[in-house]
């Protein structure tokens, strides 16, 4: 009896465990594209409904059969994403990425590159969130951007995910040029229906918040509304509210109290309605602004209804330094409005000091983040010196090849003249001379082609380091100027020679009229909007003294 009950356990077992397994053979044997897209939703949906720890598991038992199948493919991205639910087998971070860095070592990278990006990449995340070990992250960081301008976004769906995330961190550590730069390419792929659409949102949040956080208020504005009214066509409540909370701020920061506490109490109501009243420290961040302004316009009951809101749900804030350090001025303020001066003046020495503690320790991250930045910028120094060296290389050895051809075309040529000096009369002699000129002239046209075609190559890269650009300082002027005349040489002298009383923002106009730029790819790279930009046109003609149907276009190309 016993023995039939252990039999008919391992069959019911055996048949569970092959029918796990079959619910997966969609995924088998699949390029790498499709593949990607198939597990990471699959692996989204799963988690939802069976748990981590029963994904986990499966997940396992998926890469056990991708071995039988011999599935080289999913075996690897299993394996890669095996470290993110079978947390019990890793006993520290370094274990974690010891087990990814195992992987890249054995891996083919020829035969799967994709799968060597998605390692750097996962290596990179582990150090910047789970260890805050920035240096190690944004070596990886910088390698897989590298890596993704590869590939194209339909052979590589996470590289609009992978390019949002890498500018995130740039923005947390407070580096906006290179934080805008990354957004600007993630904002140009489409989104594909894996995404959720915060990946539409996001990079120019991402650029609105750098703007903000850089004191350009007004482009700040812009970009942060272009968020809002986007939401509002795709009917999206929740990325309305964090658009509208972003503007608010900045409208804050710039004294518009009125049009902030608008737009921060129309976030507040819409991330806030009934039924999902949920505390989390933006949204503390946004009540205390409210009341911040309700202090200053002397709405005191309404000040004190927030206050006393705030202080319910004060352990919600993720950061309890930085909460103290916004927290007690607002106490202060309030009860100093209300005649209470003595607990005004207790709620100010909190002020201060919370305040002061803040500073200590933003001073000692500032500290960390500039010797960071410098050791990044050294890095990427020596990557690109690595690229130049690689390219230098690869003209030299182009260079001997073709001397090699030349002088195999030179000895042939002098030989077939050597046979037939003897044998044929001076009038052929005369003709086949004549013909050995033609070709020697050939060959040097062949040369000079040759040379034009590198001097193309390096003006191309040269255009593309201009229009990613950003001129947002007179610092990133100068370094815009000096690539601009390695394409244009002489040309800013002769704008100055011909065309007197030009101003700075003048010649960074025509500067970027001579590049043959849209309006919009002007905005971006100064900064400002689309409007201004026609605004300026206008302007600019009245000073060329150009008519109507003259164009600005046209009178530079004169030039």
């Amino acid at each position: 009896m016993r023995l039939l009950f252990a039999i008919t356990l391992i069959l019911i077992l055996s048949l569970v465990h092959n029918e796990v397994l079959a619910q997966y053979d969609f995924l088998l044997h699949k390029k790498f594209a499709e593949r990607t897209s198939l597990l990471d939703s699959t692996i989204k949906s799963e988690q939802e409904i069976i748990g981590k720890d029963q994904l986990g598991k499966n997940i396992q038992l998926l890469y056990q059969k991708a071995k039988t199948e011999k599935d080289k493919g999913l075996e690897l991205e299993l394996a890669i994403n095996a470290h993110r639910f079978l947390d019990k087998d890793f006993k520290s971070e370094d274990q974690r990425i010891n087990f990814l860095q195992d992987i890249q070592e054995n891996l083919n990278k020829k035969k799967h590159p994709e799968y060597e990006t998605l390692l750097k990449y996962q290596i990179g995340r582990i150090y910047f969130k789970r260890k805050k070990e920035y240096l190690p992250a944004f070596r990886y960081y910088i390698n897989v951007h590298e890596d993704l301008k590869r590939y194209s976004y339909h052979d590589f769906p996470e590289k609009k995910a992978m390019l949002i995330y890498m500018a995130n961190a740039y923005m947390n550590l407070g580096d906006c040029k290179n934080a805008i730069k990354l957004y600007r390419e993630a904002d140009i792929i489409p989104v594909n229906n894996r995404y959720s659409q915060r990946l539409m949102y996001t990079p120019i949040n991402g650029i609105g918040l750098c703007y903000r956080n850089s004191g350009m208020y007004d482009s700040a504005i812009s970009y942060f509304n272009n968020v809002r009214k986007m939401a509002i066509v795709n009917h999206d409540p929740e990325w309305e509210g964090i658009a509208c909370g972003n503007m608010g701020s900045a409208f804050y920061y710039i004294g518009q109290y009125d049009t902030a506490l608008y737009l921060i109490q129309r976030e507040l109501k819409l991330n806030m309605h009934e039924g999902n009243k949920k505390y989390e420290t933006y949204t503390l961040n946004a009540i205390v602004a409210v009341a911040n302004i309700h202090v200053l316009q002397d709405s005191l009951i309404k000040a004190k209804q927030e206050i006393n809101e705030i202080t319910q749900n004060k352990d919600s804030y993720n950061d309890q330094l930085k909460f103290g350090s916004i927290y007690y001025p607002l106490l202060s303020k309030y009860y100093y409005k209300i005649g209470d001066y003595k607990s005004a003046y207790v709620y100010r020495d909190s002020a201060a000091y919370y305040t002061a503690t803040l500073t200590h320790r933003d001073n000692i991250l500032e500290l960390e983040k500039a010797k960071f930045r410098s050791e990044i910028e050294h890095y990427d120094v020596e990557l690109t010196q690595l690229a130049s060296m690689k390219k230098l290389t690869e003209q030299e050895r182009d260079g001997l090849l073709i001397g090699i051809i030349l002088l195999f075309i030179i000895i042939i040529l002098i030989l077939n003249r050597y046979r037939l000096k003897n044998k044929i009369n001076q009038n052929e002699l005369n003709n086949y001379t004549k013909r050995l000129q033609e070709k020697s002239a050939l060959i040097e046209k062949l040369e000079q082609n040759l040379s034009a075609a590198r001097r193309e190559d390096q003006n191309n890269d040269l255009l593309q380091q201009l229009y990613t650009s950003t001129i947002l300082t007179d610092e990133e002027w100068e370094n815009f100027r000096k690539i601009f005349e390695q394409v244009h040489k002489g040309f800013i002298h002769k704008l100055r020679e011909r065309i007197q009383g030009l101003t700075p923002a003048d010649m960074r106009f025509l500067v970027l009229t001579k590049l043959k730029m849209s309006n919009k790819e002007m905005a971006a790279i100064l900064g400002i909007q689309p409007d201004s930009i026609r605004t300026y046109k206008y302007r600019l003609r009245k000073k060329l003294d150009l008519g109507e149907d003259d164009s600005i276009q046209e009178y530079i190309a004169k030039l």
